[in-house]
């Protein structure tokens, strides 16, 4: 072989290894996430790529490195603090993919952090007007990432969508007025439609609080084009490639009264309507369907919402404060179910709607599981409510209601037959006597901060990383707040990483088993399986709910759906009062001494 043939070759070895590792530190040639990584999240547990830990928003992961018997060595690995001035609440549930950690935070910001040290890699600052109208603090509940791209919604009605390995903006797409009080502070979800193969990137919006019209979006990914849109009040018209497509349900909508205001033949409520999907959604990949959650009617007064009958029963303010079912390659709506018919207390109906399988008279039956702040745990069939054609008010689909909060006011129980409440009368606001400028008080359990949001959150849909020492089940007081009516607030909060509720019986706390237990202080609560009472028992973590139970008369999910829910891996806090540790943490096992769980208590 001659020299120059030699010098040749040698000079090709070099060339491709000099090509090679300009291609490994390429931003172009960087790892990208697929849909096959977002459909198989719950199975790769050192990703986390969606809200829900999968199109299931099961939040379950196959990981056993942490268990119940190392949890209680947790200890702090490091932490990261947001900074600046720009404080208040974190409710972020980060995205974990290739050893980095994207997360959200307060005002409309995301960072990039590497997820062995916390070191910050980038970070994005959205520009925001003075004049923003958020209702509940200025939280981001996180991203969505699908191929080289983050995608985050903004406070001023904004969607963002930054490159993961450089935080540039790619795109930024405004939906709607944030001074007619549209806002977004809900994770996006990236689905595929099972019909057309599209990838699309479905978002809602919040500001039910300031007559905002409840609207779900759908875009590409890619460009942050509106594909669709399809707003959730009956009556009002949806759009599809930017043009008007077809009304949501009834176009006479029935379910809210008539009147004479700005010659739409119907009151003044219609025009705001709410029913914001302000939280993220499930997607079925089995129905091709999109699942979400829609929020409270407006405006909350009932009777602005009730017609010449006088009975609220007569006007369910549809498709508000419930679960909707869309069709991704039209917009359709398809099924919903109503949880609170004339939401009167601000219920809403947006936690995340769980899919799972069960096994019932020896089939296996598809089923969503919602929490919801009206103190019921629902079980409905999912099945039925994305069924095509027919009625897309479907009551019937209710399989089973189960109350989760004690001394429950409003209603006591819920009809199989109709899939509707049992109201109890003089639990509605009263309307104003002739006269007076304002109606009589009442008392209300659970108040409009909801039984799904109590104390160790166990039950419940969405479990966070936080757990706030403040239970809210007790009587909402409708008067004026003295002293007396005030709530104490919390003087610390507590961030819980990796964590999951042990118990001295075989199963977790869970969506069938009673309330946790609560105490005052600071101390975490326990989490107590079957009917009580029940004795004393040593604090336990921040619990995960599973899909089991604890009665017989209650249907046992099929051992295959893995329909169980641990706590995120990382997350921020926020407490009421926008009193906030800001700060992110994370924990490793540790050989040393216990440290209480992993808590971390926080003077704020």
């Amino acid at each position: 072989m001659s020299f120059a043939h030699l010098l040749d070759r040698r000079r090709g070895a070099v060339g491709a290894i000099a090509l090679g590792m300009a291609i490994a530190a390429s931003p172009a040639y960087a790892k990208e996430v697929t849909w096959d990584d977002i459909v198989n999240d719950a199975e790769t547990p050192e990703n986390v790529l969606m809200y829900g830990f999968g199109p299931k928003a099961q939040r379950f992961s196959p990981m056993d490195h942490i268990n119940a018997d190392n949890v209680e060595r947790l200890r702090p690995a490091w932490q990261f603090s947001f900074g600046d001035e720009k404080q208040r609440g974190q409710e972020t549930q980060p995205v974990v993919f290739d050893g980095k950690i994207y997360l959200t935070a307060s005002y409309s910001r995301m960072f990039a952090l590497d997820s062995a040290t916390g070191e910050k890699i980038w970070d994005y600052s959205h520009r925001l007007p003075d004049d923003i109208r958020p209702c509940c603090d200025v939280v981001n509940r996180g991203p969505a990432i699908y191929g080289d791209k983050l995608f985050f919604g903004t406070l001023d009605a904004n969607l963002v969508a930054l490159n993961k390995d450089s935080g540039e903006v790619v795109w930024n797409e405004n939906f709607d007025d944030h001074k007619a009080g549209y806002t977004m502070t809900g994770a996006p979800t990236i689905i595929k439609d099972q019909k057309t193969g599209k990838i699309m990137l479905i978002h809602g919006n919040s500001g039910d609080e300031f007559g905002a019209l409840g609207k779900l979006y759908a875009r590409n990914p890619d460009t942050g084009e509106e594909l669709w849109m399809r707003p959730l009040v009956e009556g009002h018209v949806g759009r599809k490639g930017g043009e008007q497509s077809t009304p949501t349900g009834d176009p006479e909508a029935p379910s809210w009264p008539d009147g004479d205001y700005n010659d739409t033949g119907k009151a003044e409520a219609w025009s705001h309507g709410g029913g914001a999907p302000w939280q993220s959604a499930s997607f079925d990949v089995s129905t091709n369907t999109i699942i979400i959650g829609a929020g409270n009617p407006a405006p909350w007064n009932t009777w602005a919402r009730t017609g010449e009958s006088g009975n609220p029963r007569d006007y369910e303010s549809l498709y508000t404060s419930g679960q909707a079912y869309v069709e991704p390659s039209t917009g359709e709506l398809v099924g919903f179910y109503q949880h609170t018919p004339n939401d009167a207390w601000d219920f809403s109906g947006n936690n995340e709607i769980i899919l799972f399988d069960f096994e019932k008279d020896g089939k296996t039956m598809q089923a969503g599981a919602h929490a919801d702040r009206n103190g019921y745990f629902f079980l409905t069939d999912t099945q039925k409510l994305a069924e095509r054609g027919g009625e897309i008010n479907k009551p019937t689909a209710l399989l089973a209601a189960y109350p989760f909060v004690d001394n429950i006011t409003w209603t006591d129980g819920y009809n199989l037959e109709t899939g509707k409440p049992n109201e109890v009368e003089g639990q509605r606001p009263p309307q104003i006597k002739e006269g007076e400028d304002r109606g009589e008080s009442i008392q209300v359990s659970p108040p409009f901060l909801g039984g799904a949001r109590t104390g160790t959150r166990c039950p419940t849909a969405r479990i966070p990383a936080c757990s706030i020492s403040r239970p809210t089940t007790g009587p909402r007081i409708t008067g004026p707040r003295t002293s007396s009516t005030r709530r104490a607030r919390p003087i610390s909060v507590r961030v819980f990483v990796f964590t999951r509720c042990t118990t001295t019986t075989s199963a977790p706390c869970g969506p069938w088993t009673r309330p946790p237990a609560r105490s005052s202080g600071n101390i975490t609560r326990s989490c107590r399986s079957g009917p009580g009472p029940w004795p004393p028992r040593a604090t336990s973590c921040l619990p995960a709910p599973a899909m089991a139970t604890s009665r017989p008369s209650m249907p046992k999910p099929a051992k295959s759906s893995g329909a169980t829910t641990p706590v995120p891996a990382w997350s921020g806090c926020r407490s009421p009062g926008s009193r906030t540790a800001n700060s992110m943490w994370a924990s490793r096992p540790a050989t040393a001494a216990p440290c209480r769980c992993g808590v971390a208590t926080l003077p704020i």
